[in-house]
Order: C-alpha cells, then structure tokens, then sequence
C-alpha cells in the first residue's frame, strides 16, 4: 500500500512538473491559444485566475510600450508586441515578469508622487512667503461703517482704508482685493477688485486708498439688527457683527518689479497633498504581487 501512495504522488509530481514546463508560443495567435490550453490544462482554478491576471498586467505593459515609444514600436501591432512578450514562457515565468512589471510600476509611481508632493510642498511655501512679503507692505488706516443712500433704500456700507507702508515708492496701478464673509459662510458677500493709478502714479509711504463695500446682503438677511445700530460706527468690531474683513494687494510694481499674488487655494492645495501622500503611502506597501489585484469578469 505504501509503494502505490508512493507511486502516485511521484506520478503527480512529474504531472505537475510537466504542466509547469509546458510553454506559451507567441509566433501567432492561434499558436498562442493552442500552448495556453496545454498550460491551463494543468493548472488549478486559482492559477488560472492567476495566469489571466499575469496575461492582462503583460498586455497593460505591451500597451503603455507601444504608447511611449511609438518609434520602437512603428509598425507593429499591439498583438504582435504581446505575443513577442509571452514567447517561450512558462507559467511561473510569465507569473514573475508580471510581477516584475507590477514592481516596477511601483517604483515609477512613488518616485512620480514624491516628486509631485514635493514640489507642491515647494509651490506652497513660496506662495506663503509672497503673500507675506506682499501684505507685510500694506495696514488697514481704519474702518467705519455708515449709512448710505441706495435706490431709495438705507445701506450699510463698510468704509476702508488701506495705507502703503513701504519704504520705497510704487509706480504704476495697484490693484486691492476686499472681501467681507459673513459667519457660517464660505463664500464672500461681498468681494471686490479696486484698481488705482495709471503707468504715472507714484505710491508714497502712508498713501492710502479708500474704498466703501455695501453690506446689503447681511442688512436683508438681519434687518432688525442693522437698523438698531447707532451710525456712523467708528473702528466697529467686525466678529460681534458676525462678519470678517479679508483686504490684500492684488498687484503692484516695486523697483521696477512687477508683483501680483497667488491665486492659489491654500485648503485645496493642502487637501491635494494629503491625498496624495495616501497614494504614496498605499503604493509603497504594495508588494506589486497579482494576489494584491482583483480579476473580473474571471474565464
């Protein structure tokens, strides 16, 4: 009895070693079908799975060569390149160059998110510093909010004055960007671009420019409290209103320089990094194995 377990397992194995050896013939399409059938022949249902993924990340590959050097690959097909591929392979070798591939990939695309990251980490920085930079030039004189006469209706209207505190002299249009949020509210009730001066102008030291925003929006949204306020409200406390004042230069020119601040979304950009290094993080513990991907529609 032990002679014949024997005897069949060494059978199995031989069987098995066999169906390993057999090899994939890329000299033609119908070739190809023909020694896959022999190969498969011999395989279990998972390392059919298996092979089909191991096929289909070659085939990604043949594809993203053909793309990215059209020059080798002038004139020939996309099923020539990946019968060309899979020539003379077996299954474990056409397994490992599927995960050579895959591994590679990872390499190619953690090195192309580190640099991503990094040079948004850079564009971050020096967005800050020119935002710093530019408005450390600037201070807002005083505020006041008033009421003015608008189509027959009583508004309030937030006067500003925003002084240049520079050393050395502007030249030219200065443009100033106010914008008034309201508490609760992401975006602007109101936002306006000021635009000063010509080619001529000279900006000195303690000029200011003064602007006057119409706080219609709150009024309408909360009458009542508007119209109990005593006016003119000198320096007014903007945060007991419920309401934030954002004044910033827009432009400028400075020793013959012309500076304009980012447009940037400092939260957008911050939540674009931070998804980004999700990716990098989940690429780098990734084996680039084919157990880590999932096949469908499964032969």
């Amino acid at each position: 009895m032990k002679r014949s377990v024997t005897f069949y397992l060494f059978m199995l194995l031989i069987i098995t070693l066999y169906g390993c050896g057999e090899k994939l013939n890329g000299h033609s399409e119908k070739d190809y079908e023909a020694s896959r059938k022999k190969i498969e022949a011999n395989l279990s249902k998972d390392e059919k799975v298996t092979l089909e993924k191991a096929l289909r990340v070659i085939a990604g590959e043949c594809m993203r060569l053909k793309f990215v050097e059209p020059n080798k690959y002038q004139n020939k097909s996309f099923d020539s390149i990946v019968l060309k591929m899979i020539d003379g392979r077996t299954y474990s070798s056409v397994v490992d160059k599927a995960e050579e591939i895959l591994q590679d990939y990872n390499k190619k695309e953690a090195d192309k998110l580190s640099h991503e990251i990094d040079s948004l980490e850079k564009r971050k920085t020096a967005d800050v510093n020119v935002r710093k930079s530019m408005s450390s030039l600037f201070k807002i004189d005083y505020l006041s909010i008033d009421k003015v006469d608008f189509f027959n209706d009583s508004i309030p209207s937030l006067d500003v004055s925003y002084a240049y505190i520079g050393k050395q002299p502007l030249s030219g249009e200065l443009a100033i960007s106010y914008e008034v949020y309201k508490k609760g509210k992401p975006e602007p009730v109101v936002g306006i671009i000021s635009t000063r001066g010509d080619g001529n102008r000279i900006w000195q030291h303690g000029e200011a420019i003064e602007d006057h925003l119409l706080l219609r929006e709150p009024k309408e949204s909360d009458p009542q409290k508007w119209n109990a306020l005593k006016y003119p409200i000198k320096n007014p406390d903007l945060q007991s209103l419920g309401l934030r004042l954002d004044v910033h230069p827009v432009s400028f020119t400075l020793n013959g320089k012309h500076y304009t601040m980012p447009k940037t979304n400092d939260a957008a950009l911050a939540a674009e990094i931070k998804e980004k290094r999700v990716e990098l993080t989940n690429v780098k513990n990734s084996k680039g194995t084919l157990d880590e991907l999932e096949l469908t529609n499964n032969k």
